[in-house]
């Protein structure tokens, strides 16, 4: 097993190969695909896109083939599962389906639940740049709709940044299930309340609201068990 000293601490580099490609491919696309950054800069992303995709998938080789053991069965059921996927990016021309299943095969060994906390600390923070570069003039405010406005804050359309607290909210809880504090709650109810003001998501409504009480409801009759 391969180790990365960064100061005083020791990292599994398979870990850390793993967490830095999914966090920088996560931000980049976030950045190039969902947001107004590409208005400002006066410039279609989509070629800087093409570029992070296969530097990801370069990565997620390089995890799979140097720093991962698969069985013999392990190694079948990733030759279909990798042949489906490519099948499905030679018929619709999209790559994300390819990187995501890369991901899943690369994600053996890993400690998903360290991983997780990264994505949501990294998920937080962009999600708050990309509203107060909104807020303050950066970043275009998107205003769409016909009978009533929507702001998007930052975001190409208003569902982006409906999806951007759910991933936010979802990844908060999963992370801090057993010890959810004030403070989590308040940034629960600032990012519900900035779509209920500005984008009005009603996907995301429903999905934080459902996530919310299913959180109270397990704590309450399934206690641990959940």
């Amino acid at each position: 097993m391969i180790y990365i000293k960064l100061g005083r601490s020791k990292w599994e580099a398979s870990q850390v190969v793993f967490d830095t490609t999914l966090l920088i491919w996560t931000i980049l696309t976030i950045l190039f695909n969902y947001t107004t950054l590409g208005i400002v800069l006066g410039r279609d992303l989509t070629m800087l896109l093409y570029y992070v995709n296969r530097i990801a998938l370069i990565f997620l080789l390089i995890k799979v083939l140097f720093m991962t053991k698969y069985c013999s069965n392990e190694i079948i059921a990733i030759l279909v599962i990798l042949g489906g996927a490519v099948m499905t990016y030679l018929q619709s021309g999209s790559i994300v389906m390819l990187i995501l299943t890369a991901f899943i095969v690369a994600s053996k060994d890993v400690k998903i639940d360290t991983t997780f906390q990264k994505m949501y600390k990294a998920n937080l923070v962009l999600l708050c740049l990309i509203v107060f570069c909104s807020l303050i003039g950066i970043l275009p405010n998107k205003v769409t709709g016909v009978t009533s406005s929507r702001a998007c804050l930052g975001f190409m359309h208003p569902n982006n940044y409906g999806a951007m607290i759910i991933s936010v909210i979802l990844l908060m809880l999963y992370c801090n299930w057993e010890n959810m504090k004030l403070r989590h709650w308040i940034i629960i109810i600032g990012l519900f309340g900035m779509d209920v003001m500005f984008p009005k998501s009603k996907t995301a409504y429903y999905v934080v609201a459902f996530a919310v009480l299913l959180y109270f409801a397990s704590r309450e009759f399934f206690g641990e068990y959940i």
